[in-house]
C-alpha cells in the first residue's frame, strides 16, 4: 500500500490467484509479520494519506506557477482521497487475507536469534530481530518444501532492500542459505510476478 509505482497491479493479480479455487498461488507469512500487520497498516495508511495530499499540493503548486507566469495552466485534479486510499488498504487486506500464517517454529527462533546477536544480515545494529525472525521461519519452510520436492518456485518479498541487500542483489550472507532451501528473494511483488511465471 506504500506510494511506489508499479506496486498495485501486481498485487491485485497476485491476492487474486492466492484466493481462486483451486488456489493457483500460496502466500505464507510467519506469525511475526501477523504481529508487524496489526503495529503498523494504521501508520502505512496514515503515510498513503500524507502522500495523496503532498501530490494534491505539488499539482495546485503546479497550476499556480503556471497561471504567475502566463503559461497554459494545467487542468485542475482532485484526488479521490478516500477513494484512492479506500482501494488500496483493501488490495492490501486481501492478499493479506489470502495468506497462511505459519506456526512459531523454535529451532528457527533459535537460529533467529543467533542470526540477530551475529547482527548477520537482514539484523542491523540497533534493529529489533523481526526479519531475522521472519527469514528464518520462511527458510525453515522453504527447506521443508524442498525436502518433499516440491517443485514451484518459492520466492521470499521484501522492499526491505537496506536490511536484505547488497548493491542490486541478496547480501552474499543470506545468498547462501537462500540457495540451499531454493529460495529466491524478490524486492516487490513485481519482481516476484515475474519468478513466478504468473
Amino acid at each position: 500500500m506504500r506510494p511506489k509505482s508499479g506496486g498495485l497491479q501486481p498485487a491485485i493479480e497476485l491476492a487474486a490467484l492466492a484466493q481462486v479455487n483451486p488456489r493457483q498461488l500460496w502466500v505464507v507469512v510467519p506469525a511475526k509479520v501477523v504481529d508487524e500487520w496489526g503495529d503498523n497498516f494504521a501508520k502505512t495508511q496514515s503515510e498513503m494519506r500524507s502522500f495523496i495530499r503532498s501530490v494534491q499540493d505539488g499539482l495546485e503548486a503546479l497550476k499556480a506557477a503556471s497561471a504567475a507566469l502566463e503559461i497554459p495552466e494545467p487542468p485542475s485534479v482532485r484526488l479521490p482521497e478516500g477513494i484512492l486510499l479506500g482501494g488500496l488498504s483493501a488490495v492490501a487486506q486481501r492478499l493479506f487475507d489470502a495468506a497462511i500464517v505459519l506456526d512459531v517454529h523454535e529451532e528457527a527462533r533459535r537460529r533467529a536469534g543467533i542470526r540477530f546477536s551475529l547482527e548477520e544480515p537482514p539484523a542491523r545494529k540497533g534493529s529489533p530481530p523481526n526479519d531475522c525472525i521472519i527469514v528464518e521461519h520462511c527458510l525453515e519452510l522453504a527447506v521443508a518444501l524442498k525436502a518433499v520436492h516440491y517443485s514451484p518456485p518459492c520466492v521470499f518479498v521484501s522492499s526491505n532492500t537496506n536490511y536484505y541487500c547488497q548493491g542490486r542483489g541478496l547480501h552474499p550472507d543470506l545468498q547462501r542459505s537462500f540457495q540451499d532451501a531454493n529460495l529466491q528473494f524478490a524486492p516487490n511483488l513485481a519482481a516476484a510476478k515475474s519468478i513466478l511465471g504468473v
